[in-house]
């Protein structure tokens, strides 16, 4: 009778631990089910999350709206932030949303957030909207600090200046020949100077150009009579005479650019060729910003880096 009963004791108890074994095992592998289940729902909420930023770059307008929006940021100087309504239908997804944050500077970053299947991701880009070439805190823009890929965006930029080609809320005075221009209170006055007979001599007006007017000497000279201060763009492809020459603006010196005189430049110098020998310039940033919707290539998308915010 001892014996039986301690069989039957031993019996219960091994069957207690097979069970409580078996138990152990179900639970972990429907642990493991249910970590692999949410491990895959997270996988797919962060790909939904990641879409939505590239669906917010892959606007055909997105950079246009940038431009738009630093008109905005440049009076804020904590920048401001835009919602951006995705289209996006998606069962199981839910209360998607990007957020765009941009600041004067140049810098936005995109957030987006979802949730699928009652699983939350978040996602961030950062990046610039304005061309890092210009942003370079150098007073002179040559081939010793920019890639010469920019460079030559930059140039070719300027080739659709020079050929009329380029979208710009200003004029451009084409100038071919040998002029002289002198300052006439709000305009500057472009004139040739012609000898009578009687060995007098006429001005000939050709232009009165305004303080904001881009001045594209295309061949030959100009001669600055007097001290004026330009606030101009001058494209420059031949020679500029002047005993002072001072411009608070931007002076692109072309292929056959030559400034023969001492020149004294507030704001900006693109100098692609080489060209800028004893030119000397003092960086101002405001002048450079104030010309950005004529510089080409001002505003570029650099993407800097697209990462979870669960990492």
């Amino acid at each position: 009778m001892k014996n039986k009963g301690f069989i039957y004791i031993f019996t219960i108890i091994i069957i207690s631990l097979l069970a409580v074994i078996f138990y152990f095992i179900y639970q972990s592998s429907y642990t493991s089910i249910q970590v692999a289940k949410n491990r895959q729902k997270k996988i797919q909420a962060d790909y939904y999350a990641e879409s939505l930023i590239n669906l917010a770059l892959g606007q055909d307008n997105f950079l246009e709206n940038l431009k738009s929006y630093y008109e905005e940021a440049k009076s804020h100087k904590k920048g401001i932030e835009k919602r951006i309504n995705p289209t996006i239908d998606i069962s199981d997804l839910n209360d998607e949303r990007i957020i765009l944050k941009l600041w004067k500077t140049g810098e936005f970053k995109l957030e987006s957030e979802c949730t699928y299947k009652k699983i939350n991701s978040k996602y961030g880009l950062e990046g610039t909207y304005i061309n890092q070439a210009y942003k370079k805190k150098k007073a002179i823009l040559n081939s010793s600090n920019i890639k010469n890929e920019d460079l030559n965006e930059i140039v070719q930029g300027f080739e659709k200046i020079k050929n009329s080609q380029a979208d710009l809320n200003c004029k451009i005075f084409e100038i071919e020949g040998n002029y002289k221009i002198k300052d006439m209170g709000p305009f500057f006055k472009l004139y040739e100077e012609i000898e009578l007979d009687n060995l007098e001599k006429e001005e000939v007006t050709k232009a009165l150009i305004s303080y904001r007017d881009i001045i594209y000497l295309k061949n030959g000279s100009i001669e600055i009579v007097g001290k004026i201060k330009f606030k101009n763009l001058f494209i420059v492809n031949g020679k500029i005479y002047n005993d002072n020459f001072r411009n608070e603006g931007v002076i692109y010196l072309d292929r056959e650019g030559q400034i023969n005189s001492p020149t004294n430049l507030k704001g900006y110098l693109i100098d692609p060729f080489d060209r800028a020998g004893s030119i000397s310039v003092k960086l101002d940033e405001t002048i450079i910003n104030d010309y950005d919707k004529i510089l080409p290539g001002y505003f570029k998308l650099q993407i800097k880096n697209l990462r979870s915010f669960g990492e």
